[in-house]
């Protein structure tokens, strides 16, 4: 009797360690229960070859299904895996593998030689024990095995890695990089030939009322840097941030505009005095419609808390106006005093300061396990409860812990403009709470539980399961004495708010002559979008969000834009897309479709001649398969009814006509 007690006990302890939340239990079925609103760690996502380790390096679509992909590199960083996810047993299955010699530095996604099909940039050293020069290698895609051909292109006589633009609105991937304190712009369009290298200075504008080149023409790249190619003035073509160095080794924020010709306009160069900012990232923080600075200062000593700075757009909106520039006047999109506030003399209307000291966590200091700099800590940007504030995720170690082995996920929930950002506290609002605990074994309500911040976390994105509409995570976790392992965390908090995503391409019309259908893997990098959106209170206002705006030092973005929308009454008034402007043009490059429909997703293909075209997928709310069952048991009913009464009537006909006859 206590054997088969022993037995019991050890096969329930055994069920109780499994996973048994599987992706498909929260799609919409008939007379499906799905479970109780949380996140969820999911299983059944076990990986092919998982013993060299998996650490995600970028995201895209590879094979034309619109669902998204990844890549991922292995423990020793020279084995890169390429995993496609299948919808019909909710599964990522290995479709390519490849390993490199030297260790691989970093991943740019991108049709680099336009032909529609999703090509990689792998970026190596020469030798492991030089960053310099850094080797780019292009794995151009092909529509049969082995999939993918590698070309080296060239080697940049520079450790700093380079970033993904348009930098002649031509809808060709260009490269921005630096050597010698000069940079350069090139295009990788053709594999046959030598790349054709632009000095950066043909592409400046020589307005008067910008300003000089010679303020930061002996600037270096800083190394991580932060660059980004995002519109910050709203005319949708996309604007560069740069993050430098001068002589003097001050770090100096810059921000070109693109005029009306296309070319670059200095309008800002302001040098940071804070102590120690790094991870700029960009996003609209105050739902405004304007994209803001994201920054972490460290401050030199160690007992105090790091602050996270908002550095607010001061750009006007007029939701009347999308992607038309309001104020002409205006120069920078930024106060420049905004950019080095204490936290004792900040301005709402220029930036917010929060200071990040949850007790949960201590004081902290950003994490990253790789040493070379190649892959430094972010602050990752993405609207987890889509209220149209955007969201921080950060992964932070204890400064008491000298050689931390891993970090733990530090979220902070954006309340909006002046209420500030929460991270996981003890005094954390109730309403908040599902945000950071997490369902571990099962769908029950009374599963076990744990909170995000206990995962022995490396790395840490967002990444929208299933394509249903709801930012998770994917998490790499440490694993004592064995290789790193991914684990994925469902959003299934419940929320009455909608969304909507939108992949930009890049206008390449192949698909016209062959069988492969729309080809999505030509992601335009810095497509912008603005959607004019009513609230419950019928107030109109602007949505705004960038297209793979950040590409080096693995910004871990997913490669298309994603849009709280929050609460609607109301279609999507406007829906606008911008791409760059061309050079020597005056015409701007953008398309308005309406309405729109929210939960969509939207798929513009930005063909020349202004031909553009409009894809769009709706996703459903959760309460439509239950509306629609509701109506059809209705119209059911109904013919019931009117079978019967017509049945009826035919007999009272019938009675009727033989009283006649006996009557005859």
């Amino acid at each position: 009797m206590k054997l088969l007690i022993s037995l019991f006990l050890i096969l329930i302890c055994s069920r109780a360690s499994e996973n048994d939340i599987k992706i498909p239990m929260f799609r919409n079925r008939p007379f499906h229960v799905r479970p109780h609103s949380g996140l969820y760690r999911i299983g059944g996502l076990e990986l092919d070859d998982i013993s060299i380790g998996n650490q995600i390096a970028t995201y895209g679509d590879f094979n034309n299904d619109k669902k998204t992909d990844f890549v991922s590199l292995s423990d020793d960083l020279k084995t890169l895996s390429v995993y496609l996810y299948s919808s019909d047993d909710a599964s990522f299955s290995l479709f390519y593998q490849t390993s490199f010699e030297q260790k691989i530095l970093g991943v740019i996604p991108g049709d680099f030689n336009y032909d529609g099909m999703l090509d990689l940039l792998v970026v190596t050293p020469k030798t492991d024990f030089d960053p310099s020069p850094l080797i780019l290698n292009v794995l151009y895609r092909n529509k049969v095995s082995p999939y993918f051909s590698i070309e080296k292109i060239m080697e940049l006589d520079s450790p700093i890695m380079p970033i993904a633009f348009d930098a002649q609105g031509d809808r060709y991937v260009d490269l921005l990089f630096i050597s010698k304190r000069t940079r350069y712009v090139t295009s990788l369009i053709d594999p046959e030939t030598e790349p054709v290298i632009t000095p950066f200075s043909e592409l400046v504008s020589k307005s008067p009322e910008c300003l000089s080149y010679s303020l930061v023409e002996n600037n270096d790249f800083m190394n991580p840097h932060s660059n980004a190619f995002v519109d910050f003035n709203g005319d949708c073509a996309a604007d560069l941030f740069l993050t430098t160095k001068d002589p003097d080794g001050n770090l100096v924020f810059e921000i070109w505009l693109r005029d009306s010709n296309g070319d670059f306009c200095l309008v800002d160069a302001t040098k940071i005095t804070l102590s120690q900012v790094s991870a700029v990232s960009i996003g609209d923080m105050n739902n405004d419609g304007r994209l803001d600075l994201v920054y972490i200062e460290s401050p030199e000593d160690s007992s105090e808390y790091m602050n996270l700075h908002v550095v607010y757009n001061q750009f006007p909106t007029d939701p009347s106006r999308p992607c038309k520039l309001v104020d002409p006047t205006m120069k920078s999109p930024f106060n420049p005093e905004s950019y080095n506030m204490e936290f004792n003399e900040h301005n709402l209307d220029l930036t917010q300061i929060t200071p990040i000291n949850s007790s949960l966590f201590g004081t902290t200091r950003l994490f990253s396990p790789d040493k070379t700099n190649m892959r430094p800590p972010k602050i990752r940007l993405g609207d987890v409860n889509i209220d149209g504030n955007v969201d921080v995720m950060l992964v932070v170690a204890n400064v008491d812990d000298k050689n931390p082995r891993f970090g733990s996920i530090m979220l902070g929930i954006n309340l909006g403009k002046g209420n500030g950002i929460v991270f996981h506290d003890k005094s954390t609002p109730s309403e908040i709470i599902p945000y950071f605990q997490v369902n571990i074994n099962s769908a029950e309500k009374n599963s076990e539980m744990t909170f995000l911040k206990d995962f022995p976390v490396l790395y840490a994105s967002y990444f929208d399961f299933d394509e249903k509409g709801s930012l998770g995570l994917w998490m790499t976790l440490h694993n004592q004495n064995k290789n790193s392992s991914l684990v994925g965390i469902y959003n299934f908090v419940s929320t009455s708010n909608f969304i909507l995503k939108t992949l930009g391409l890049n206008g390449n019309d192949q698909h016209e002559s062959d069988d492969i259908g729309l080809r999505l893997g030509g992601v335009y990098h810095g497509s912008s979008v603005e959607c004019i959106v009513n609230d419950v209170n019928g107030k109109a206002r602007i949505a705004k969000a960038a297209q793979l705006g950040q590409t080096a030092y693995t910004p871990l973005e997913l490669p298309y834009a994603f849009i709280g929308l929050g609460r609607t009454n109301n279609y999507v008034q406007d829906f606008t897309m911008g791409i760059a402007q061309s050079l020597g043009s005056s015409d701007h490059q953008q398309m308005s479709w309406t309405p729109i429909i929210p939960n969509s997703q939207l798929i513009v293909n930005t063909l020349k001649n202004n031909d553009w075209t409009l894809d769009v997928y709706v996703n459903p709310i959760s309460q439509t398969m239950l509306v629609v069952m509701i109506t059809l048991l209705i119209l059911l009913v109904l013919a019931i009814v009117i079978l019967i009464l017509h049945l009826k009537e035919k007999r009272e006909d019938q009675k009727s006509e033989e009283k006649f006859q006996v009557f005859a």
